[in-house]
């Protein structure tokens, strides 16, 4: 018997593009951050007679690694980002109602607020959540067939 998913899987599924969006401007706080801290120590450089010999201390180059795996990291992020949102744009290009489809792709995909998206929609933000729970449940059949469809391709694809 195939298990139902629920509207809260579902809504949790939909928050990825936002969860990594925040994560991705966390990181770039801390990109940013530690770019002015390196920046600030490599500038400790000595004359010798008209030549500069720069001084690269050990929390210099140590912080320079820092920074490159963090911005390969981040990059890797914003990768990823652009993924899961093509995967649920492809889901959304699904749905059968185009009201559905486009209040999910404003609240999920563009981020938007409660009261942007009625506005965009030219509803107000009560009506906007009885059509986003109208919506989910739309979401939740297109969901429903590509997790089975992946759960019986993984089926096919160990033997």
């Amino acid at each position: 018997m195939e298990e139902r998913i629920s509207l809260d899987a579902v809504k949790a599924y939909l928050d990825q593009v936002r969860e990594l969006t925040d994560e991705i401007k966390v990181q770039e706080k801390v990109l940013d951050a530690l770019r002015s801290d390196v920046g600030l120590q490599s500038t400790g450089m000595d004359q010798v007679g008209s030549r500069s010999i720069g001084h690269v201390s050990d929390s210099v180059a140590t912080a320079a690694m820092r920074l490159y795996d963090m911005d390969q990291s981040l990059a890797d992020k914003r990768a990823l980002l652009n993924v899961v949102k093509g995967r649920l744009m492809g889901q959304m290009d699904e749905m059968q109602t185009p009201i559905y489809r486009q209040l999910l792709l404003c609240r999920y995909i563009l981020l938007m607020t409660w009261s942007k998206v009625g506005g965009m929609l030219g509803y107000d933000v009560r009506q906007v959540y009885r059509l986003h729970e109208r919506a989910l449940i739309e979401f939740v059949e297109i969901f429903q067939k590509d997790v089975t469809s992946s759960q019986s391709e993984s089926l096919y694809t160990t033997y």
